[in-house]
């Protein structure tokens, strides 16, 4: 996951995201990496009440897993949170997380 998040915020994105490698690497990610949330809808209006910088590894997790999930039935979800920031916020919070886990 480490590696996907540098990638994603190094490179510019398009939409839509399943055009775009880093974009698409983390969604994979998401469905295969063993972050997965099954709690993510009903933890998410918790997540979104908080800023970014108070998110713990498991909220990163959560978010991340309500925004793929929406995306099933809202098309554009995942673009329009790579578009506003939302997802460059989660992965700078968990590169934060991990640096001080190391």
């Amino acid at each position: 996951m480490k590696e996907i998040a540098k990638t994603f915020l190094a490179v510019p994105h398009t939409a839509p995201w399943i055009y775009d490698e880093s974009a698409s690497a983390l969604v994979n990610f998401v469905y295969e990496g063993g972050i997965w949330d099954a709690r993510a809808r009903e933890k998410y209006p918790a997540i979104r009440q908080k800023s970014p910088r108070e998110w713990s590894m498991d909220e990163v997790f959560a978010y991340l897993t309500f925004i793929v999930v929406m995306d099933r039935t809202n098309e554009g979800c995942i673009d329009s949170h790579i578009a506003d920031g939302t997802i460059a916020s989660m992965l700078h919070r968990y590169l934060e997380l991990v640096e001080v886990k190391e």
